[in-house]
Order: C-alpha cells, then sequence, then structure tokens
C-alpha cells in the first residue's frame, strides 16, 4: 500500500520550502514495507551511495519507468567576468545528468 504524497504532506522546517528530504523518504518507505525505520535509512543512504559511485566512475544508471542518471561533459568556454572587466575561460566540467523516462513525464504533466 504506498501513501499518496503531495503539497502539505511533509512538515518542511525552515530553508525547504516543500521539498522531500532523504528523512522522509526513508520514512514512506518504512512504512510502504513494514521495514523499521533505521533500516529505510540506512538503505536509502546505501542506494545513494551506489548510485554516486556509480557516476562518479561514469556509468549511466537507470530505473526502468523512472529514468536515467548520466554524467555529462560541459565544454570548456569563455566568460566575461563583469566585475574585473575582463573575459576568462573555465575548464572542462563533468555534470550530473536526469532524463526522466517517457511514463514520468505523462504523470507528472498528468495525462497518465
Amino acid at each position: 500500500s504506498s501513501s499518496t504524497i503531495g503539497p502539505g504532506s511533509f512538515r518542511t522546517g525552515s530553508g525547504y520550502k516543500g521539498r522531500m528530504r532523504k528523512d522522509q523518504i526513508a520514512a514512506l518507505l518504512g512504512s510502504n514495507t513494514g521495514i523499521e525505520e533505521k533500516v529505510a535509512q540506512q538503505a536509502v543512504t546505501s542506494l545513494l551511495d551506489i548510485l554516486t559511485q556509480a557516476m562518479a566512475n561514469g556509468m549511466p544508471v537507470s530505473f526502468r519507468g523512472f529514468g536515467t542518471f548520466t554524467v555529462r561533459v560541459r565544454q570548456p568556454r569563455r566568460v566575461r567576468d563583469h566585475y574585473k572587466n575582463r573575459t576568462r575561460w573555465i575548464g572542462e566540467a563533468r555534470v550530473p545528468h536526469f532524463k526522466p523516462s517517457k511514463s514520468l513525464r505523462l504523470k507528472i504533466e498528468g495525462r497518465e
């Protein structure tokens, strides 16, 4: 049995502005599966560690029906520094990227 999640589902501390936090995900995981909240917190932390390590090694991570996490390479580029009145170069950067699945996009748009 899954819980309905929406605006107002969680208390929002200062600075969170309605975001779902890791501890709230662990609490929902515990209540939806019947496992202890502490074990659920360890599971969520472990999952995030695995995702982080895989992406740090350049591996894409896919969840069917949810989406794919990848690492993209941002090319070096020239930018304008308005404070020092000069242009400078920013080097190549590796940045995380998420591409939602079609079913997730449709659900968010309210068409599923």
